[in-house]
């Protein structure tokens, strides 16, 4: 989150500086995959491809609710603006989300790698 933020705030980072925030966006963003493993640990054995199938549609249509999403944004912050700062506004929506996430994967339950269904 923090990083996302550095990266939308600042529109003068050297090649470098964007280089390494970016890296590590993708390095802290990559707990999607954990998602996975909290599908088998909490659902019973005769359901846990259905539920995996499910998890796998969910994160990948992502991009495709949050691209039209950006463009909204973009869309509507353009106006009287240059399409520069509406795109610097659209990209507090990762941030956001990064948020939400964390506060939702505060209501997770630990389940230790053991089933819990």
């Amino acid at each position: 989150m923090l990083v996302a933020a550095l990266i939308i705030s600042n529109t003068h980072h050297s090649n470098l500086e964007l280089s390494v925030l970016f890296f590590l966006l993708g390095f802290f963003s990559g707990s999607q995959v954990l998602a996975y493993a909290l599908v088998v640990e909490v659902n019973p054995p005769h359901v846990v491809v259905t539920a995996e199938s499910q998890t796998s549609t969910l994160i990948m249509s992502a991009g495709a609710i949050f691209q039209p999403l950006f463009a909204l944004v973009v869309e509507h912050y353009s106006t009287g603006t240059s399409p520069a700062l509406a795109y610097q506004d659209a990209m507090w929506l990762l941030p956001l989300t990064l948020s939400l996430g964390l506060i939702l994967s505060c209501f997770m339950k630990e389940t230790r790698c053991n089933r819990i269904a």
